[in-house]
C-alpha cells in the first residue's frame, strides 16, 4: 500500500522536469530573455517550421502560409531561393507538373546553380530539379548602375554599384581590383544596403599618376554570376592624378630689392629712400625759411648810435 503514494510523488515531481525537458519544437522563435514573450520568427525561421509540415504531409497548412511568405518584398535572395524550393517541392508532392514547372523556372531564373538542400531527398524530387537546372535558363535581368571613382589624392577610392533592375535576387556583390606592381586581382565582397552596395580601394602612395582596373560581379545564393560590370580581360579603370604639393615660402629667403639683413616682415616696416620726398620738403623749407629770417634781420638794423664823447686831437 506504501508503492502507490510513492508512485504519486514520483509522478507529481517527474511531471515538470519531463515538461522542462522537451526539446523546443523546431521552427519555433526563442523566447526574449528581458519579456519572455516569443521573440518574432525570422524568415527562415518560419521555413523550417512550414518544412515540417511538408514532411508529415499537411499540404493544406502549408499553401497558404508559403505564398504569404513569397509575397514579402523584403526577403533577401536567399530566402526567397530557399522558399521557392519549398514551392515547388509542395507541388512535386501534391503532382501539380503546372506549378511544378512554373516554380521551378522562376528558382532557377533566379538561382542558375542551385543545389537541394534537403540532402535526403526523393529520387523524384531531385530528377524534377536536375531536369530544370540542365536547361541552363536564362538568368533574372540585373542591371547594374555604377559611375567610376574620380579621386583628386591618395585616400581610398569609393567603389559604388546601385541596381535598376533585378536588384532582389543579389545575395552578393563582388568586386576585384589590380594596383600598378599588383602580380593578380585582389577580390572583396561589397556589403549589400538598400541603396546598393560599396567597397573601398586602397590606392598607393606613389605621387606619379597611375591607373586602376577593377570589375564588379552580381552573384546568386549559389554564386552563379547574374551580372557583371567589366571582366578580367577587359577591366574598368580609373587614374588617380599626380600628387601636386605645394611648399610653403622660407621667411629666410629676402626678396629682390629689400635690405641685406632684413626678413619679409621687418623689410615692409623699412622705406625706401622715395617714400621719404617729404622730410626734404620740410629741411628745405626750414633752410630757405631761417635763411630769409636772417636776411629780414639785417636788412632792419638801425643805423650806428652816434656817440657822446666830445671830439678832440690826439697828440
Amino acid at each position: 500500500m506504501r508503492v502507490l503514494p510513492f508512485l504519486l510523488v514520483v509522478i507529481v515531481l517527474g511531471l515538470p522536469t519531463l515538461a522542462i525537458a522537451q526539446p523546443q519544437e523546431a521552427g519555433a522563435p526563442s523566447p526574449n530573455e528581458d519579456t519572455g514573450e516569443p521573440a518574432e520568427a525570422t524568415p527562415m525561421q518560419e521555413l523550417e517550421a512550414l518544412r515540417e509540415l511538408l514532411v508529415r504531409a499537411q499540404y493544406e497548412a502549408l499553401r497558404d502560409p508559403l505564398g504569404s511568405l513569397l509575397a514579402r518584398d523584403n526577403l533577401t535572395a536567399a530566402e526567397h531561393v530557399a522558399a521557392l524550393e519549398l514551392r515547388a517541392m509542395l507541388a512535386i508532392a501534391e503532382r501539380d507538373e503546372r506549378a511544378q514547372a512554373r516554380t521551378l523556372t522562376q528558382l532557377f531564373r533566379r538561382d542558375p546553380g542551385h543545389r537541394l538542400s534537403d540532402p535526403n531527398a526523393s529520387p523524384i524530387v531531385r530528377a524534377a530539379f536536375d531536369q530544370v537546372r540542365a536547361r541552363q535558363l536564362e538568368p533574372t535581368p540585373v542591371a547594374i548602375v555604377h559611375e567610376p571613382p574620380a579621386p583628386r589624392d591618395r585616400s581610398p577610392a569609393q567603389i559604388r554599384v546601385a541596381f535598376s533592375q533585378g536588384g532582389n535576387a543579389v545575395h552578393e556583390v563582388r568586386l576585384s581590383y589590380l594596383l600598378p606592381g599588383d602580380t593578380g586581382y585582389t577580390r572583396v565582397i561589397m556589403p549589400l544596403g538598400p541603396d546598393g552596395a560599396s567597397a573601398r580601394v586602397p590606392l598607393l602612395a606613389d605621387p606619379q599618376a597611375f591607373t586602376v582596373s577593377y570589375f564588379i560581379e552580381a552573384v546568386s545564393p549559389s554564386g552563379s554570376t547574374l551580372a557583371r560590370l567589366g571582366t578580367r580581360e577587359e577591366p574598368n579603370t580609373f587614374t588617380v592624378p599626380i600628387l601636386i604639393t605645394t611648399v610653403a615660402p622660407d621667411p629666410l629667403v629676402l626678396n629682390e630689392g629689400e635690405p641685406l639683413g632684413t626678413t619679409p616682415e621687418e623689410s615692409q616696416e623699412v622705406e625706401s629712400p622715395p617714400k621719404r620726398w617729404w622730410i626734404g620738403v620740410i629741411i628745405a623749407a626750414l633752410v630757405v625759411g631761417g635763411g630769409a629770417a636772417v636776411g629780414v634781420t639785417l636788412a632792419t638794423r638801425p643805423d650806428d648810435v652816434t656817440g657822446t664823447l666830445g671830439s678832440g686831437t690826439l697828440q
